[in-house]
C-alpha cells in the first residue's frame, strides 16, 4: 500500500507540472501549486483504490461477484 501511495503521489505531481509551461499567468499556475495539487490528487486516488479494494475483499465472502472488481483493482495497482 505504501508503494502505491508513493508512486501515485509522484505521478500526480509530475502530471500536475504539465500545466506550468502553458504560461497563462494565472495565480494557481505558479511553480509549486500545480505540483502540490497533482500530488494531493494522486494520493487521494491511491487511497480511494486501496479502501475500495479492502472493502470489496471483506465483502467477497457474502457477495462473490466482487471477485471481479478485486481482480480489476489488482491490475490497476502496481504492487500487491
Amino acid at each position: 500500500m505504501l508503494v502505491n501511495n508513493a508512486l501515485l503521489t509522484v505521478c500526480g505531481a509530475w502530471f500536475g507540472a504539465v500545466v506550468i509551461p502553458l504560461d497563462w499567468n494565472t495565480p494557481w499556475q505558479k511553480w509549486p501549486i500545480p505540483c502540490y495539487l497533482g500530488a494531493i490528487g494522486g494520493y487521494l486516488i491511491s487511497n480511494v483504490l486501496t479502501v475500495t479494494k479492502v472493502t470489496m475483499m471483506s465483502a467477497t465472502a457474502k457477495y462473490p461477484i466482487f471477485k471481479l472488481g478485486i481482480s480489476i483493482i489488482n491490475r490497476l495497482h502496481i504492487s500487491k
